[in-house]
């Protein structure tokens, strides 16, 4: 990998084959936004993973292994490397002979397809179970029709409550009702500004409008009251000054405002020059 890590307190140097290899700090900070620790990988393991540190694929799947398959994916590669070299005892390697067969079929079909075994023996927990959308479209359409009418008014009623009435017109429609778990998912899945202005109003949306950084003829009003929000402007006037005394031509000169985001009122004259050197950072 481009980057590692060791813990020199608790590794031995002179003894290679026993040295912890980690992606990230042991402290936790992250090194190429790889996330998880690959502890007590060396040996054939760090070799396979530094020939296949080009891959994409084996970026991918270590930053996305959690820490508890990563060690996982250690405990594997451990008793493939003693199958590989000899140990074929189950007092050996602790698992069953399919289980050894299966593991090392894993492994070289990660070394066929990604050129490192050990990311074939990475478990992908987290891509268990039937995660394909169960509610009818009839129900899924009742339901967000129901957030957008029930929850998101002036009424403010919490989650728990605007579910419960869902569960009672799904009922009077013979539908199956969403589980509570699924309901409040979609509700926090529309949070944001305008969910916000329907609950409690502009002002307490306030917070969450885009920031402005330049006033602009089609920037639309912002700030929750005058006075709150102001931009200072420094431009260069569409005039030219001449001097009163020697008639010599000054050049544009340069103007600075501070004007009201709310009310669109100037509130101050900041300075006026022909000398372009004192622009406003």
């Amino acid at each position: 990998m481009d980057e590692t890590d060791v813990d020199l307190h608790s590794a031995a140097l002179a003894e290679p084959s026993t040295v912890p290899i980690f992606l990230n700090r042991p402290d936790g900070s992250p090194h190429n936004q790889q996330h998880s620790v690959l502890a007590g990988l060396a040996g054939t393991a760090r070799c396979h993973l530094e020939a296949a540190a080009g891959s994409p694929e084996v970026v991918r799947r270590l930053c996305e292994a959690s820490p508890d398959e990563l060690r996982r994916g250690n405990d594997r590669f451990r008793t493939v490397r003693a199958f590989l070299e000899g140990a074929k005892t189950v007092d050996d390697v602790h698992v069953t002979e399919r289980t050894r067969y299966r593991w090392t079929a894993l492994y070289r079909r990660g070394q066929d397809l990604y050129g490192s075994g050990y990311i074939g023996l990475l478990p992908q927990t987290g891509k268990r179970g039937n995660r394909t959308d169960k509610l009818q479209e009839a129900t899924k359409k009742l339901m967000i029709d129901f957030i957008g009418s029930d929850y998101e008014s002036l009424r403010q009623k919490s989650v728990y409550a605007s579910w419960a009435t869902l569960k009672i017109v799904c009922q009077e429609q013979q539908l199956l009702p969403p589980s509570y778990e699924t309901f409040r998912l979609a509700v926090h899945a529309r949070a944001g500004r305008d969910q916000t202005t329907k609950r409690a109003g502009p002002r307490a949306a306030y917070p969450q409008e885009p920031f402005y950084w330049e006033l602009e003829l089609k920037t639309p009003r912002h700030g929750d009251r005058p006075f709150e929000i102001g931009h200072i402007d420094h431009t260069e006037l569409d005039i030219e000054l001449v001097c009163s005394v020697t008639g010599r031509n000054l050049g544009r000169p340069w103007l600075s405002l501070l004007t009201d985001a709310f009310s669109r009122r100037v509130l101050a004259l900041i300075y006026l020059s022909i000398h372009p050197a004192i622009v406003l950072a």
